[in-house]
């Protein structure tokens, strides 16, 4: 893929009824170039895992789908991963995981993993709207990568580093595979570190992020920002091409942008 755009989004409610998952996969199903030729659970579509699907009603069955683990020597139900491959033009994949609560009853997270070639003739701030609002995300993030995006610096020692700089390369090596809302330890103290890596061409603010935004000062800053319930979605500029075409204005917005949020609610 000589430019991949990924949507990342993270939700905390419950996914799992085929309502959202109908409303979730119509949306790709309306786009011929990106309707799924293979869906699966319980891991990526592969050459040998996954079936082949011609229309959305062969989903439904396995949206969601319950399987049961033994843990401990007991019995325990969870839901399996839902994914989608299309080896055609536009090619793409995707993951849908559940929100569930783990066995102390403490939440993990679920969401929307996708990454397509990028097309210009599709609307991809209509589908990822579309999937926020259906997930009720409370993070989302939409991304053509390419150029200054996915280049990589020569690695530093992360034992010599100060806790922000670790910080701020772990969230960095995460935005460039695509992850907006992230978590993972850092620090001698291997503390746990959760927040929002970079801003994206798109971004999705529900939940308790949408306390986050001043939406007057953002849309008097000359972003546009729409709301959609109590959430909001915000973008760094009016053309989607911007982020492939002209980094430096990219570079530009997302700074001034991430200015008029709370300081360390990004990590990079």
């Amino acid at each position: 893929m000589s430019q991949d755009l990924i949507i990342n989004i993270t939700s905390q409610q419950d996914m799992s009824s085929w309502d959202v998952g109908k409303k979730i996969l119509e949306k790709i199903f309306s786009v011929p170039k990106l309707i799924p030729e293979k869906i699966a659970t319980f891991g990526e579509v592969t050459a040998r895992n996954g079936f082949s699907i011609s229309d959305i009603g062969q989903c439904e069955p396995y949206w969601a789908a319950k399987a049961t683990m033994r843990i401990s020597g007991a019995p325990v139900d969870i839901l399996q991963d839902f994914s989608w491959k299309r080896s055609k033009v536009a090619k793409s994949k995707a993951t849908v995981t559940f929100p569930t609560k783990n066995m102390k009853q403490d939440q993990i997270l679920g969401g929307i993993f996708f990454q397509s070639e990028f097309r210009k003739d599709i609307n991809w701030l209509d589908i990822f709207t579309t999937w926020c609002d259906a997930s009720s995300a409370f993070a989302g993030m939409l991304h053509p990568f390419s150029g200054d995006d996915i280049k990589t610096t020569k690695r530093s020692n992360l034992l010599e580093m100060s806790l922000d700089e670790e910080i701020a390369e772990k969230a960095r090596a995460r935005f460039r595979n695509g992850i907006f809302h992230t978590e993972f330890r850092a620090g001698d103290l291997n503390s746990k570190v959760s927040g929002l890596t970079d801003l994206g061409w798109a971004n999705w603010f529900g939940g308790y992020l949408a306390k986050e935004v001043n939406a007057d000062a953002i849309s008097a800053a000359g972003f546009i920002i729409k709301k959609f319930g109590n959430s909001y979605m915000i973008q760094l500029t009016d053309n989607i091409d911007d982020a492939a075409n002209d980094h430096e204005l990219l570079s530009h917005r997302r700074a001034k942008l991430k200015g008029l949020f709370k300081k360390n609610l990004f990590l990079i």
